[in-house]
């Protein structure tokens, strides 16, 4: 087994935390879900998740809304102060322009991606993405994420399901005059 491949222990007690793609490096993970995506809110301070229009408080439905994706899986962090690389449990966080990217594929599960942000035109911020294998092997950590994100806003009600409210990225070519 490559150390790269190295999993915790069966039976050790493992963190899971959510992980959004930092600004920096790049990440290879390993999905070990489909992702489910809700729509969030911005409340004075703090992100709210969007309990669906029924229920969701109009004065708040009405301001800005984020779509954030979520699925469990592995990432592989980098060896640091002497600790060899290993995969470790997360809840993904998937943007907008990482579910773009991931929705090039039919199924996310036991799919193996790297991913690295990286400014794009007019300095913005996009996001990278190429499958590079599927994942072979045992899944030790499989496990459901909608609690951990249910804990993170804080409540249950939350409307999973929800797709990124932009439609299709339409590329504009050049055509040549005859």
């Amino acid at each position: 087994m490559r150390a790269e491949d190295r999993l915790p222990p069966p039976g050790a007690a493992v963190v899971v935390q959510v992980f959004s793609l930092p600004k920096t490096g790049k990440w290879t993970i390993t999905f070990l879900s489909e992702a489910d995506g809700i729509i969030t809110h911005w409340d004075r301070k703090k992100s709210v998740a969007c309990a669906g229009i029924d229920q969701c408080p109009m004065a708040l439905h009405r301001t800005r809304q984020v779509f954030k994706g979520y699925a469990s899986a592995m990432v592989k962090r980098p060896a640091q102060n002497g600790t060899p690389v290993c995969w470790h449990p997360c809840v993904f966080e998937l943007t907008e322009r990482c579910w773009e990217v991931c929705s090039t594929v039919e199924s996310l599960c036991c799919t193996r991606w790297t991913f690295e942000r990286g400014c794009g035109s007019y300095g913005t911020q996009e996001v990278y993405g190429e499958q590079i294998e599927p994942f072979v092997g045992p899944q030790p950590f499989r496990f459901d994420f909608r609690p951990i994100v249910e804990r993170l806003y804080r409540t249950r009600d939350i409307a999973w399901g929800q797709v990124p409210p932009f439609g299709e990225r339409v590329v504009l070519l050049p055509v040549p005059v005859a």
